[in-house]
């Protein structure tokens, strides 16, 4: 996910959310349940923070784009396979209810997760302030 500069978190879920599938969405509606800061120490350049949203309700026809086919399935059926490599390890979490907060770093081929130090929290902190999001996860 790319934010723009100027454009906050939230807007920048809603707006991806459009773009790599054509569904709308709110971002009042969206649900912040992870925080993660995503480093990976051998190409800086790749290195960033982000937030994880569930939303429940949204609009419009989801259509195949060149970030994704699109696949409605149970939670049984999810690929873990098919992920990265800490995704398999905190979205199963996510889906159990639990709302995390952590670094997640990364190995020599940037795919291989060295690393992960997930907290559970009551509720996860949002911040447009990139050093008070650091702070939050890494604190």
């Amino acid at each position: 996910m790319l934010n723009r500069s100027g454009e906050s978190f939230r807007d920048c879920a809603i707006r991806e959310l459009f773009e790599e599938s054509g569904l709308h969405g709110r971002p009042e509606d969206l649900e912040c349940v992870a925080a993660f800061d995503f480093q990976f120490p051998f190409d800086e350049s790749l290195t960033h923070v982000g937030y994880v949203y569930f939303l429940r309700t949204f609009t419009g026809n989801v259509v195949e784009t060149d970030e994704m086919e699109p696949h409605w399935l149970t939670v049984d059926e999810i690929p873990y396979e098919h992920m990265w490599d800490g995704d398999r390890q905190w979205l199963p979490m996510l889906l159990e209810g639990k709302k995390l907060k952590g670094p997640i770093v990364f190995g020599r081929d940037n795919s291989t997760v060295d690393k992960m130090d997930l907290t559970t929290v009551d509720t996860v902190l949002e911040s447009e302030h990139l050093a008070r999001i650091d702070l939050y996860i890494n604190g």
